[in-house]
């Protein structure tokens, strides 16, 4: 017959669910558009590759896009990131001291984080920073970025968590009364 509503409990969680998504899509993960023929993927995508180890992937792709796209200064460095993360992982020293370059004149913050700890990827980024006479700058704009990210999962998981507790629709305003047993009892 007719169409039962559905509650705002499931209503809350659902509308949490796409504010989350969206939320996690444009904030941590930008994501670019097709840059050209030869750049078959976004910056995301190739992060995927990274993430799931396909690093020679990641390594065809990324120059790909930076050789014939036309990327965002901010989906230049990201491609750059993850290009030398690719080298390091594939312990190619050489591919790697090459991608540092333009990456720290794009981003004198880069922070090496590997797979796996890694003295010499370490040591190399150190000599290129000299070589470069690159100082990172203060972290601090990495660092408020993830606030922002915190305060507003935060305020997600509030406002969630009140309109559960708050707007179910029982007349009380708490949680709806269990139907009662077949039979009367």
């Amino acid at each position: 017959m007719g169409h039962k509503p559905e509650s705002q409990v499931m209503l809350s969680i659902r509308c949490f669910a796409v504010v989350f998504l969206f939320c996690t899509i444009h904030i941590l993960m930008p994501v670019t558009l097709r840059a050209g023929d030869d750049c078959k993927l976004s910056v995301s995508e190739i992060r995927y590759e990274l993430l799931a180890f396909r690093f020679e992937t990641v390594v065809a792709h990324a120059n790909a896009c930076l050789k014939h796209g036309k990327l965002s200064p901010e989906d230049k460095k990201q491609a750059y990131e993850l290009l030398a993360l690719a080298y390091l992982e594939l312990k190619d020293y050489d591919s790697f001291r090459n991608t540092l370059q333009p990456l720290l004149l794009l981003d004198p913050d880069f922070e090496l984080i590997p797979v796996e700890p890694n003295p010499e990827g370490e040591e190399i980024l150190r000599q290129v920073r000299r070589q470069l006479a690159v100082e990172p700058r203060t972290t601090s704009r990495r660092k408020s970025r993830w606030k922002l990210v915190a305060i507003g999962a935060g305020v997600l998981a509030g406002t969630t968590a009140v309109l559960i507790l708050t707007g179910s629709g029982a007349d009380d305003g708490g949680f709806p009364e269990p139907p009662g047993r077949p039979g009367g009892q």
